[in-house]
């Protein structure tokens, strides 16, 4: 039951940085999604150590281990609203298979710089 306390406390933690994000965004006009503005925030907080790591880990994980399941509402509406699917199907498909593409390259580029900035730092 303690696990579910920290688990629902490290959302709670999750879910003010995605406000205070999208409160930003509005205030702000900031033309990135507030969503995403709460996570930069959230990093810049982790990285120097603001927020501890151990605030957010297990909720973290949680998201992580349920992500699946944030995918069927965007299943849902491709299935409500084909005719969206079938003008700009081909569209999305290219969109899709760039910007996963970008994904892993650059999250294998930043990997290998981390790694190779880590073991530097331990030699």
């Amino acid at each position: 039951m303690k696990s579910v306390g920290r688990i629902i406390l490290h959302l709670l933690i999750l879910s003010v940085f995605y406000c205070i994000g999208m409160a930003l965004q509005t205030w702000l006009s900031i033309p990135l999604p507030g969503s995403l503005v709460g996570m930069i925030l959230l990093f810049i907080c982790l990285s120097s150590q603001v927020v501890p790591v151990r605030f957010v880990d297990q909720g973290a994980e949680w998201i992580l281990k349920h992500l699946s399941l944030m995918f069927i509402p965007i299943i849902a509406g491709i299935v409500t609203f084909p005719i969206l699917f079938t003008s700009r199907g081909l569209s999305l498909i290219l969109l899709t298979m760039f910007s996963t593409l970008l994904v892993i390259v650059l999250s294998g580029l930043i990997s290998q710089y981390l790694a190779l900035k880590q073991e530097r730092k331990s030699s």
